[in-house]
Formats: C-alpha cells, sequence, structure tokens
C-alpha cells in the first residue's frame, strides 16, 4: 500500500507539457465557440426528449439548453392539452356515436361469424339420411314462419312510417298523421318491450330484436323527430282552415299528440286565428296603399284643380282608378269579415253543442273513436295500413296492431267543455276583432270619394252580412253598426271635402269676375 501511494504522489508531481495544455484549451474553445454551441442546440431540438431521464439531461447539456429543452416540452405540452380541448369539445359527441356504432356493427358481425361458423359445422357434420318431417316438426316450422312473418311486417312498418308522414303532412292530412305517428311507437314498443307475452313467439325463436336488429332503434329515432313537425304544422294549419269538419281533424291532431284539454285547444286556435286575422288586414292595407288616397285635404284639392282644368281622358282615367279602388276595398273588407264570422262559426261548431241539443263535434268525433261502432267517418288502423305502399305486407301483423285506437277517456273533464267558458272565449275574441276592424275601416275607406261608392259598397257588405252563418243576431248588428260608423265618417268627410272644392272654385270665378268688373269699369272711366 505504501509504494502504490508513492507513486501516485509521484505521478501528480509530474509536470504537464504545454502542448497537452493547449490542447485541451483549443478544445475547450471550439466547444465554447458559437458554431459549437449552434450545431448542439439544434440537435438537442430536433432530439425528442420526452422519455429521457432529467438527470441525463443536466449532464449533457447546459443550463440554458435545458431551459431551452424545457420551454420546448412545455410547449408541446401546451399544443396537446389544446389539441384535447378542441377534441373534447367539438368531436366528443361523434366519438361516442362512431364508438356506439362501432360496438353495435361489431356485435352484428359477431353474431353473424357465429351463425356462419354454425352453417361451416353443419357442412362439416357426416351426412345423415333424411328422416321424414313428423306433424311436430312441421308445426315448430310452421310456428316459427309465422314469427319471422310478424316480425318482418313490424319492421317494414317502421321503416315505410317516415315516407308516408311526410307525404300526409304535404297534403295536410294531419289527424292520419298523428294516428300513424302514435301507431308506430306501439310498433316499436312491442319490438323492444320485455313483456313475455308479447314478445314470446320472438324469444321462443331465439330472436333478440334491439340484438340482432339495432336498425329499430335508429328507425324509431328518427320517426320520434317528426312529432314536432306534426304538431307545429297542425297548428299553422288552424290559421287557414275554413270547415268545421278540417278544423275537428286539427284539433284532434293537437289532442292526441300533446294531451291538451279542450278548452286549451280553443284558445290556441283563437289565438290562431288572430294571427291570421291580424296578416290579412297589414297585408290588404299595404296592398291598397299605393292606390288609396289616405288625407281628404290632398283629395279635395286634386278634385278642384280638376273642375278648374276638366278633359275627357283624365275623366276616364279617375273613373277607372275609383272602380279599381272600390274593388279593392270590398275584397280587403269581404275577406276581413269572413274571417271574423267564420272562425266564431267554426268554433260554435266544432266546441258548442249541437242545434238539436247532442254534444260537440269534437266530442261525437272522440266518443266514436273510443268505441267499436263502425263509422265512415271516423278514421281507423286498419283504414290507416291500407294506404301505405305496402299494405299487402302488413297483412301478417297481429291484431293486436291492425286494431290499435288512441287511449281516450270520454269520462275525462279534458275533453269537455263548458258552455259559459266557450260563450266567454268567443265574446272577447269577437270584441278585439271588431276593435281592430273599427281602426282599419277609416284607413280603407278613404280612398273613395263619392257618396255613391260608400253606399254601394255598404250595401254588398251587408247583403253578405245577413247571409252569413255562425253570428247571432246582436253580434251582426255589432258589425253593421261598425261599418255604418266608417261609411258615415267617410260620408261626412266627402262632403266637406266637396263643399271646400266648391267653395275654392266659387272664390277663384268671383275672384275673376271681380277682375273683369273692375278692368271694364276703367275702360268706361277713361272712355
Amino acid at each position: 500500500m505504501g509504494s502504490r501511494e508513492k507513486s501516485k504522489l509521484s505521478l501528480s508531481s509530474i509536470p504537464i507539457p504545454n502542448t497537452l495544455s493547449r490542447r485541451r484549451t483549443s478544445q475547450a474553445s471550439i466547444q465554447n465557440s458559437p458554431l459549437h454551441s449552434r450545431s448542439k442546440s439544434n440537435k438537442t431540438i430536433e432530439e425528442d426528449f420526452s422519455h429521457v431521464d432529467p438527470d441525463d439531461l443536466f449532464i449533457r447539456f447546459t443550463i440554458p439548453e435545458v431551459r431551452t429543452i424545457q420551454a420546448r416540452l412545455r410547449a408541446d405540452a401546451d399544443a396537446k392539452q389544446e389539441e384535447l380541448r378542441q377534441m373534447v369539445g367539438e368531436r366528443y359527441r361523434d366519438l361516442l356515436q362512431a364508438s356506439t356504432s362501432i360496438m353495435a356493427m361489431a356485435e352484428s358481425s359477431r353474431h353473424v361469424m357465429d351463425a356462419f361458423a354454425g352453417i361451416r359445422e353443419t357442412m362439416l357434420l357426416e351426412q345423415r339420411e333424411i328422416q321424414p318431417r313428423s306433424s311436430l316438426t312441421r308445426g315448430k316450422d310452421d310456428h316459427r314462419l309465422k314469427a319471422l312473418q310478424s316480425l318482418s311486417a313490424h319492421v317494414k312498418l317502421l321503416l315505410d312510417t317516415p315516407e308516408h308522414l311526410w307525404r300526409l303532412l304535404e297534403n295536410k292530412e294531419y289527424l292520419p298523421a298523428a294516428w300513424l305517428f302514435l301507431l308506430s311507437r306501439v310498433v316499436h314498443r312491442t319490438l323492444v318491450t320485455d313483456d313475455p307475452e308479447e314478445t314470446a313467439s320472438w324469444e321462443k325463436e331465439g330472436i333478440s330484436v334491439l340484438t340482432q336488429f339495432p336498425l329499430v332503434q335508429r328507425q324509431w329515432d328518427s320517426i320520434a323527430q317528426l312529432r314536432p313537425q306534426i304538431t307545429h304544422r297542425a297548428t299553422q294549419y288552424l290559421r287557414q282552415v275554413t270547415t268545421s269538419q278540417e278544423a275537428c281533424s286539427t284539433i284532434l291532431t293537437l289532442h292526441l299528440l300533446d294531451s291538451l284539454p279542450l278548452t286549451d285547444i280553443i284558445s290556441t286556435f283563437l289565438s290562431q286565428r288572430s294571427k291570421a286575422l291580424n296578416v290579412l288586414t297589414t297585408r290588404n292595407l299595404d296592398g291598397l296603399a299605393p292606390t288609396v288616397p289616405k288625407s281628404p285635404g290632398i283629395k279635395a284639392k286634386r278634385k278642384s284643380r280638376q273642375l278648374l282644368a276638366t278633359s275627357e281622358p283624365s275623366k276616364a282615367v279617375t273613373h277607372k282608378n275609383r272602380k279599381e279602388a272600390l274593388r279593392h276595398i270590398k275584397d280587403a273588407l269581404l275577406e276581413v269579415l269572413q274571417m271574423i264570422w267564420g272562425s266564431i262559426r267554426i268554433a260554435r261548431d266544432v266546441f258548442g253543442p249541437q242545434k238539436d241539443g247532442s254534444a260537440s263535434l269534437v266530442e261525437q268525433t272522440l266518443t266514436n273513436i273510443h268505441s267499436d261502432a263502425p263509422s265512415e267517418s271516423v278514421l281507423t288502423t286498419s283504414s290507416l295500413l291500407a294506404t301505405l305502399p305496402s299494405s299487402t305486407h302488413l297483412l301478417t301483423l297481429p291484431p293486436s296492431i291492425v286494431s290499435y285506437k288512441p287511449y281516450i277517456d270520454p269520462t275525462s273533464s279534458t275533453v269537455h267543455i263548458e258552455t259559459s267558458i266557450l260563450d266567454s272565449k268567443l265574446s272577447s275574441w269577437f270584441e278585439k276583432a271588431i276593435h281592430g276592424l273599427d281602426g282599419r275601416v277609416q284607413v280603407w275607406l278613404s280612398g273613395l270619394d263619392s257618396i255613391r261608392e260608400l253606399w254601394t259598397l255598404r250595401r254588398k257588405l251587408l247583403d253578405k252580412l245577413q247571409n252569413s252563418q255562425g253570428l247571432q243576431t246582436s253580434e251582426k248588428a255589432i258589425v253593421q253598426g261598425t261599418l255604418d260608423n266608417g261609411v258615415r265618417d267617410r260620408v261626412i268627410q266627402v262632403v266637406n271635402a266637396s263643399l271646400a272644392a266648391l267653395e275654392e272654385h266659387l272664390e277663384s270665378h268671383l275672384h275673376k269676375a271681380l277682375l273683369g268688373l273692375q278692368s271694364s269699369g276703367k275702360d268706361r272711366v277713361l272712355g
């Protein structure tokens, strides 16, 4: 041990040559040169340090380089976090749907592969002598065939429902559309329910609808989205119905789909008619604005100018404009009046008791649907299925589907409306409609400047009013009073305008005559 320590000490005391120290100095200067640090930093940036031990980094690189690596790794982490946020915010739902579809496809593929494997095993078995089938085997095969036919009819009905629903909506047949929607809901429930009484035939045959036919649930999801469409279009259609039967069918649509009581439906009906009345008056007012003068003073001045400078072509043009204005005003007022008394008539026919004291039209229709009594005017499931394109294929549906009827409780208060409530709602709506009409009559009648035209218009409107149906005598008197007030006020305006024009005409002629007399008097004096 002593000799070794002595040798170490002697080696350390040996002086190092200048050449070796210069080589180390040059290497250090090269390592500290900008070119070397740049190449090393480039290599550092290009290298992936996400899986490198931090201790190795501090051994291999300097502190600034480690900080550069840290900044780069932190930027990469922030970019990854932002990418994850975008994926979660924008693509999470797509990923869920895609994963669900992939799992369903994988399950279906597994069943298909199992079926192929079963076929393969069957084909590899030794061929056995075909034995005659017994009556029991034939009975089992017939039962399986019926079960498969019934299952295919259920699925076929679901497949055809969306297309037929859109066709019914385009034809404005909202009650059949609502009935078909409710029927498809029952069919879907029959296919996916766990009730052994309804799915026994399929379960015995080893058929699981949800597992083997994922299309059933997807098809029902697309059908369920059409329910708001049916309700919205039926509500909008209440603005333009003209017959009591059409209104009754549309009202039944809202009652069956949304389970609305009749008291709420009458409010919806009157609200939609008010919107239609408002749109109608605004449209007619805009249409008449370019052709109908609104100011009596402007009309009087124009008439006075025509009296001062009359000519045959201008009279013809004025006469044509007057006839056109009279026709437009008459059509506009008649449309509004027909909307008012038509709405009252439909509401009383549908919701009110009949003249013979029987129940209302909507209550009678609900009772006929609930009862099993045959009626040509009442819709049935069998008649609805007969209109489908694949009606012959649907003959294998079970009786529980073919005889389906929406649930209706005739004893419930939701299918009845008191006469007092109906009269109160109609009276309030009628007052608002007449108030709105009173504010428009003066504006519309301002286009007529002849008393004969005004009385002709009044006579035609009153004839239509007296022949109308749905309004009571007191209500007709209110409408007539509104028209009379408007015509009387306009007649007063026309008379005042005519007197003003005549006064201006006489004043101008008298002024000319006085000027003539004055000039002739001066001539006599000078003569």
